[in-house]
């Protein structure tokens, strides 16, 4: 419990990705298979990689994580000395 009066506890966002395990049969029909909790980001093969780096990278992004890059980086502090 919080004393009357305190300032409200920080946020913190908790972000969870789940794996969704979907069949479709010879009509196209989805069929759920089951729902991961912790579903592997291994890649096993190029387009294995290629898939789950894209989501990743999408995850990141909709959460509003920016990525580090030394040439932003560099370019953030030549406009900051000006």
């Amino acid at each position: 419990a919080r004393p009357a009066g305190a300032p409200p506890a920080p946020r913190r966002p908790c972000y969870e990705l789940f794996g969704f395990d979907v069949l479709l049969d010879a009509d196209l029909r989805p069929w759920l298979i089951e729902v991961n909790i912790s579903p592997s980001l291994m890649g096993n093969s190029v387009l294995d990689r290629r898939i789950k780096g894209r989501l990743v990278a999408d995850v990141f992004h909709t959460t509003g994580f920016r990525p580090f890059s030394t040439k932003a980086a560099r370019k953030e502090a030549r406009a900051a000395r000006r």
